[in-house]
């Protein structure tokens, strides 16, 4: 668990005037009330600012798949990589999403939880993937492509790997889990 003033970066609590960072950073509010953390740290270097935000706002909003299920994904990677950080944004996420909180609870072992069997093979889709490609052999695949358009496969593989990207980011840079807007950090 990361707490106060162990982040290996310092959190950029302003755009210090660089307005590709105040354009990302009012964006964030507008959608979710604050910055969260990691975008505060990913700031250090606008261009990756700029893309990391929209990816992951493409990334884990409806598409293919809607955007509740891909939190649920999301914070079931988040809980496979030990990132406290991601499980609790996710969570609340898919939450305002429509998840359910049985679902939520159930992440910890989501092939006996409150979800179809089509959602326990994305889960265990998503969990492959974290172990490698060669974990995504050909026989699980053709499974996966009877159940998934080919649209969802590209979405459920950019949320595994996406968040992937992001855990071990937010857990090697030890980003503290972002307060909720008017919540005193302890």
């Amino acid at each position: 668990m990361t707490t106060a003033g162990m982040e290996r970066i310092s959190l950029k609590q302003s755009s210090d005037g660089n307005e590709r960072v105040a354009k990302i950073y009012g964006a964030l509010i507008e959608r979710r009330g604050v910055v969260p953390n990691m975008f505060k740290v990913w700031a250090h270097a606008p261009a990756l600012l700029e893309t990391a935000a929209p990816f992951s706002w493409a990334m884990l909003g409806d598409g293919a798949l809607p955007g509740f299920y891909k939190e649920l994904i999301a914070t079931r990677v988040s809980l496979v990589e030990a990132c406290e950080y991601g499980v609790k944004a996710h969570e609340k996420l898919a939450l305002a999403k429509g998840a359910t909180p049985e679902q939520i609870s159930a992440l910890e072992g989501p092939q006996q939880g409150p979800f179809t069997e089509r959602e326990k093979l994305g889960f265990a889709y998503a969990e492959r993937i974290l172990n490698g490609p060669a974990a995504v052999d050909d026989a699980f695949f053709a499974t996966v492509k009877q159940q998934f358009t080919e649209a969802e496969i590209v979405e459920l593989t950019a949320v595994a790997a996406g968040l992937l990207l992001f855990t071990r980011f937010i857990n090697t840079l030890r980003i503290p889990v972002t307060q909720a807007a008017g919540e005193a950090r302890v």
